[in-house]
């Protein structure tokens, strides 16, 4: 048995297009009523999550609509998907009435398997807001009854990530443009407040954890894109570093950590998997993944999930595709405009339809599907590789449970002749060596209900087992 098995499950063939709510593990968006204005609309990214133990998934609907109730204030209403993984059951709720909510959700997290907390950033009235959202599962029912704030000035160019400990999280938001960082720390549960004599970590980590990380080699830098991680039960707060240069991950896998309570600063080095030197890719053609090109994920467990895609170094083969295929492009380009003219009906059709095939070849060369998704074990600072997924990078969210048990992989697929998105997920079971796997499985059918327990006892039988 190798260090990791993996109890995969996804169906074999995802089941049609439907509109009930009783398909298993399949979302669709709905249309917007045209009779409302699209200026009260908000469309982000969606948000996805699950419970600590993994037993609901929730999936923040990518629309807000809002409904102003004065020349500054709006009432915001959002769309929540709810799915349960033993009865393969999910449905459709929102989330009503939320007064000043921002335009950015940074994040949001579930507590328990009915309690989640949703982080908006208002960048307006320059707050951040946690809102406690309470869901009544029978009744299907939920309820926002309290919002706590706090102040966080940014400009429209800042990226915010949130980080989640075990009872601590950390606001980061940087300015790349103008090289200004700023660090808040936020209680994990709204209603708690912070443990006391905690420094003031902007300060912290402008004037020490800065200086030490550049002090340690040139051209690099805080990785801003993707989120921090907390260590030794949320006393220290880790920064993954890029390569100024290249705009990758550090060849030298360098992670800056910031102690909370003294301010100590610090530089570890994580070491790559044994076997497949995860995060480095392994390949000739490229080596350490774009920072832009990688996710990840830490819910206050001991692993920090990075999901990651490779582009080729310069000087490949595909890079000269790339080359050729830009140059073609931008020549049809300037032809089209100066020239035919869009307008045209049968040559204008012929250019943008060549233009259009032409950045989809470029996509495919230089944007491999592969996803490779591995786990960074923030005890040992030990990488190690997971899977290869065969899947659009944009369009999957990867997450770790709050039990540090189990992985779920949300996948989304745009349907251009129906004009909808079709969701399905993807549910691995991580285990560790040190865990007895009979004794694991029984505890965990014991937990579950009887009416469910056959369903559980048929997908283990076609269960794959992933040695490594």
């Amino acid at each position: 048995m190798g260090w990791l098995d993996f109890w995969n499950w996804r169906p074999s063939q995802a089941p049609p297009p439907s509109s009930t709510s009783t398909d298993p593990l399949i979302l669709h968006d709905e249309t917007l009523p045209m009779a409302l204005s699209p200026d009260n609309y908000v469309s982000a990214g969606i948000k996805f999550c699950t419970s600590p133990a993994g037993r609901y998934g929730f999936i923040l609907g990518t629309t807000m609509y809002r409904k102003r109730t004065s020349k500054t204030e709006f009432l915001s209403t959002l769309r929540l998907d709810i799915i349960d993984f033993w009865t393969n059951e999910r449905h459709k709720t929102t989330i009503h009435d939320l007064t000043r909510c921002g335009n950015y959700f940074v994040h949001f997290y579930a507590i328990d398997e009915s309690t989640l907390v949703l982080v908006d950033h208002n960048q307006s009235l320059s707050v951040i807001t946690q809102r406690l959202v309470l869901i009544d599962h029978e009744k299907r029912k939920i309820e926002v009854p309290f919002e706590r704030r706090y102040t966080l000035t940014t400009s429209p160019f800042s990226m915010i990530k949130l980080a989640i400990g075990k009872n601590v999280c950390a606001v980061l938001a940087a300015q790349p443009l103008f090289d200004e960082w700023q660090l808040i720390l936020i209680p994990k549960f709204p209603l708690f407040n912070l443990p006391d004599k905690l420094i003031d970590p902007t300060v912290t980590m402008n004037r020490s954890l800065l200086p030490a990380l550049q002090a340690s080699t040139n051209c690099v830098d805080i990785a801003y894109r993707l989120t921090p991680f907390f260590t030794e039960k949320d006393r220290k707060l880790n920064f993954f570093v890029t390569n100024l240069e290249t705009r990758c991950l550090d060849s030298d896998l360098r992670i800056a950590t910031m102690d909370i309570v003294t301010g100590e600063c610090r530089i570890r080095l994580a070491k790559p998997d044994p076997k497949s030197m995860f995060p480095y890719s392994g390949n000739i053609d490229c080596d350490m993944p774009v920072v832009a090109d990688c996710a990840t994920k830490q819910h206050g467990a001991t692993n920090v999930l990075l999901a990651a895609r490779y582009r080729p170094s310069q000087g490949a083969v595909r890079e000269i595709a790339n080359n050729l295929i830009m140059g073609s492009t931008n020549m049809l380009l300037n032809v089209l405009f100066r020239f035919v003219g869009i307008d045209t009906k049968v040559f204008g059709d012929i250019f943008i339809n060549s233009i259009t095939m032409l950045v989809k070849i470029r996509s495919k060369i230089m944007l491999p599907v592969k996803v490779r998704v591995g786990i960074l074990d923030v005890e040992t600072f030990q990488w190690r590789f997971l899977t290869e997924n065969e899947a659009d990078f944009n369009s999957m969210h990867a997450t770790l449970t709050g039990d540090d048990q189990k992985i779920v992989i949300l996948h989304r697929e745009f349907n251009q002749e129906a004009k909808s998105t079709r969701h399905w997920v993807e549910f691995n079971l991580l285990k560790s060596m040190k865990c007895d796997l009979k004794a694991f499985a029984m505890k965990a059918l014991l937990s579950k209900r009887n009416d469910t327990t056959s369903r559980i006892l048929t997908r283990m039988c076609r269960h794959r087992e992933y040695v490594f």
